[in-house]
This record gives structure tokens, sequence and C-alpha cells, in this order.
């Protein structure tokens, strides 16, 4: 499982909001002047590249209210798909004049990586009751957040050496070819290095991974954490 936020790409739509491109981050630079009823449609990021299935989706803004209210201001976030559908919604509560951030409960989703990469966030500004006012909203940071499943990894044991039980990690004494069989005494200890590679598209947790020899001359269990190269372990081998 992972966790990604796809921020603003582009503009879509606006009406009555100023700088909405200035919504990618929260740096005190903002989209302004949005007054009851503007609206605007913004793109975001793409599924990431290890995304392999949806799990739950937030929708996060942080906003302010620049001006003296009357009437209280809220924002309207909708979740689109590529068609401007709408998937998802979330009212803020009413908004402040210094920033607060509000963040959606998780709807759970299972959109394919094609539909993600169609999303569009909707804002619209929604006022409430009382004398109008001249204040507006202004937005610092506009973002969604996704949850989902990384690729299967791929466990595979790529090579093995044999060595000496002589030295350091460093510097033992290698026995023979590496990937080759060997001949191993009673009563003495060795050691073996094995390569392990993961090709998938995830890390892999840390594991136990059992071993056996081919004529039960040795027996141990190594406890390995991958990534997605080639990583080398060793352990003794202590005659049974």
């Amino acid at each position: 499982m992972a966790i990604s936020l796809l921020n603003f790409t582009g503009i879509v739509s606006n009406s009555g909001w100023t700088d909405v491109s200035l919504v990618t981050s929260s740096d005190n630079l903002r989209a302004s002047d949005g007054a009851a009823d503007d609206t605007f449609i913004i793109g975001i990021e793409d599924s990431p590249g290890d995304f392999s299935s949806l799990n739950t989706v937030l929708l996060r803004v942080e906003a302010l209210v620049v001006g003296t209210v009357s009437r209280d201001k809220t924002l309207k976030v909708d979740l689109l798909d590529s068609s401007d559908t709408q998937l998802e919604t979330f009212t803020t509560g009413v908004i402040g004049a210094t920033d607060s951030t509000f963040v959606s409960s998780a709807f759970t989703r299972s959109d394919s990586a094609a539909v993600i990469d169609g999303y569009r966030l909707r804002v619209t500004v929604l006022e409430g009751g009382g004398m109008p006012d001249s204040a507006t909203v202004n937005i610092d940071l506009l973002e969604l957040e996704i949850d989902y499943d990384l690729p299967p990894n791929q466990i595979i044991q790529r090579q093995f050496q044999f060595r000496q039980d002589d030295d350091t990690e460093a510097d033992a004494t290698n026995i023979g070819a590496k990937n080759s069989d060997q001949l191993l005494q009673p009563d003495t200890n060795y050691r073996i290095r094995i390569g392990i590679d993961n090709p998938g598209g995830s890390a892999n947790p840390a594991d136990n991974f059992p071993f056996d020899s081919a004529r039960t001359v040795a027996r141990m269990r190594i406890w390995l954490r991958t990534a997605r190269l080639v990583s080398w372990f060793s352990a003794p081998i202590l005659p049974t």
C-alpha cells in the first residue's frame, strides 16, 4: 500500500478567480478573489508509475477569507472524471481569516489508472445567509491524496557463492565459481552468499526465506530486505 499526492497540472476552466495556478503548494501564494458561485476546474497529475489498484481518495484544501465577512464562506470541492462527471463531493467548514486546512473523509474507490489520469478538481465558493459583503476566498493549496496498492513484487534468487569461514565479509575466500555446486566437508563451517533480485514494481517487505541444501548438508534461515536491486546477504552454514 502507498500514498501519493496529486497536484495541479493546468487550468481547465475558470470563472471569477485570479491566479488559479498558484494552488500547487502551501507557500502563501494563492488563487484569490473567489466570490459567491465563482468556480474553477483544474487538471491534476496522473496516477503514479507504480500504481496497481486504487483503495481510497481524499480531497484537501487550504484556504482563508480576505475582507469583512457578513456571510459565512465555504468551498465545495468536487472530484470529476475526464468528462466532468462528478465522482465525489466535499464541502469545507466555514473559512476564517487565517489559513485553515480542510480534509474530506476517505472515499472508497476502485478506479483504474486510466480513470485517475483523467481526474479533475472543481471548486465553487458557497455563501451562507446574512447581509451581502465583499469578502473573498483565497486558496493556498488544493490537492488529491490517493491510497493505492503496488504491483506484486517478484523475489528471484539470481546467484549464489560458497565461501570459506575465514575472514571478514569483504575478504573471505570464495570456494569455486559463482553459481556452482561444491563438496562441503563435515564438521566445518562455511558461508554462502545469495543474490536476491526484485524486478517487480514494488519493494519487498522484510521476510524470512528458508534455505535447504540439496543434500541436507546444511540448514539455515536468512532474514532479507530486498528492494529493486540485487542485494547480497551472508550467513554461516553449520553442519548438521
